[in-house]
Formats: C-alpha cells, sequence, structure tokens
C-alpha cells in the first residue's frame, strides 16, 4: 500500500522486500531490495543486510561488492569488514586466509572487544596454519564473549590435536550448556570432540552416543559413527 502511494519509497519497497525474503518469496523479494538499495546508495543497514542475503542463497560476489560499498560509505563499517573477511575464509585459499587476516586486525586496532572479529582471525590463523597464532586469539575471544560457542568448540580441537585432551574435555563440558546453531557445523564438530574425549577416558557409552547423535546429522555423522564403533570394537 505505501509502494502504491509513493513508488518513489525505498523505505517502503526495502520493508516489503525483507518480509517477502523472510515468508520464502525470494524471487519477488530480491528485485525489491536491490532497487531499495539502488535508490539509497548511503544505506549501510540496508547493504548490509541484503549482502547477507546474496551470501545465503550462493552468490558471494555480488555480496562482496556490496560489502565494499558499505565500506565506500563508512571506513569503519564493522559487519561489512566481518562480512568480507568471513567470505575470504569460506574461499579458503591461502591468499584469502592472509587477506581476512589483515582486514581483522585493522578492525581489532580500533574495536579489540569484537569477539567475533578474534574467533575470524583465528580461523585465518587455522587455514594459514599458523596454530600458535591462532590459540590466544580463541582464548581472547572467549574472554570478551565466554558464550561464545565458535571460540570454544575452535580452542577445543587444538587442545585435542596438542594431546591435551583434559584441557579439551573442560572445555568441552561448558559448550554442553552453550546454544549452538544448528544450520552450522558446530553441532556436528561439538559432537565429535566429545566422541573423541570419551574413547580417550574410555568411556565407551558417551562415545557411542555421541556417534549415533552424529549419524543422525547425516552422511558426515555416519562416517564418525563407523569410525567411532570401529575404535570401541578395537579397544575392547
Amino acid at each position: 500500500r505505501a509502494i502504491e502511494l509513493d513508488p518513489k519509497s525505498a523505505s517502503a519497497k526495502y520493508r516489503l522486500g525483507v518480509a517477502w525474503y523472510d515468508m520464502g518469496r525470494v524471487e519477488e523479494a530480491l528485485p525489491l531490495l536491490e532497487q531499495a538499495v539502488k535508490e539509497a546508495p548511503k544505506k549501510n543497514p540496508w547493504i548490509i543486510r541484503l549482502a547477507k542475503f546474496y551470501r545465503t542463497l550462493g552468490r558471494p560476489d555480488d555480496a562482496r561488492a556490496l560489502y565494499l560499498q558499505a565500506l565506500k560509505n563508512n571506513a569503519y563499517a564493522v559487519r561489512a569488514t566481518l562480512g568480507l573477511a568471513e567470505l575470504a575464509i569460506e574461499k579458503g585459499t591461502r591468499e584469502a586466509y592472509f587477506q581476512a587476516k589483515r582486514d581483522l586486525l585493522k578492525l581489532l586496532e580500533w574495536m579489540p572487544e569484537n569477539a567475533t572479529a578474534r574467533v575470524n582471525l583465528g580461523v585465518a590463523y587455522h587455514g594459514l596454519v599458523q596454530t600458535e597464532e591462532a590459540l590466544p586469539i580463541y582464548r581472547e575471544a572467549l574472554t570478551y564473549d565466554p558464550a561464545n560457542a565458535t571460540a570454544a568448540l575452535n580452542l577445543a580441537a587444538i587442545y585435542v590435536a596438542a594431546g591435551n585432551i583434559d584441557r579439551a574435555g573442560r572445555l568441552l563440558e561448558i559448550t554442553e550448556s552453550m546454544e549452538l546453531d544448528p544450520t552450522t557445523q558446530l553441532p556436528a564438530v561439538q559432537h565429535f570432540l566429545l566422541a573423541f574425549v570419551a574413547l580417550h577416558d574410555v568411556r565407551y557409552d558417551a562415545a557411542v552416543m555421541h556417534t549415533e547423535t552424529l549419524c543422525r546429522m547425516g552422511k558426515r555423522g555416519a562416517d564418525a559413527r563407523q569410525s567411532g564403533r570401529a575404535s570401541c570394537r578395537e579397544r575392547g
């Protein structure tokens, strides 16, 4: 109705586009959102929202262009910097990891308390096989955000790889009280690590329970289940 009354209202187009997107009417939503951003190119919250939608739809290049537009509007646009770093990490090349590392270190110079930036920096260090640098970054992220599941699980994985199973186990116990996003790999990572620690501690029932949970998560879980049960049989 607002668009009918004022066809030039970018705000009405944006609000309707977001509503339709949330309802799953993506084909109708995107043209409205794109038009709204085109008509209001300085509206960074709109730009960031559209970039997020592009990422969800598997259009990283379009998302990257919008993040750069947001940074052109405001060189200190935190969500745009984080978005570019996440896209680089998702790309997974050594050059991309270096790019993410550079951008995140710059962001942390003027926003050191940003736990999300620290987690992403830790992932970038991981990608560059710089585990020694990643370790304190994850610890610092948990200092600023004790409920950050990504930091906790990545840190636990480092402890497991280093053979520090007791420390990993204590950290994993904390993650069991955290809310993990079911749309991410975090629940699978958590159960995999819990199963590994349980095997180490000769708690085979717990190991099987966690691998059974992984099995329900799909093929990745089924592979872990097979590995976990084989280990249980080998150990008695």
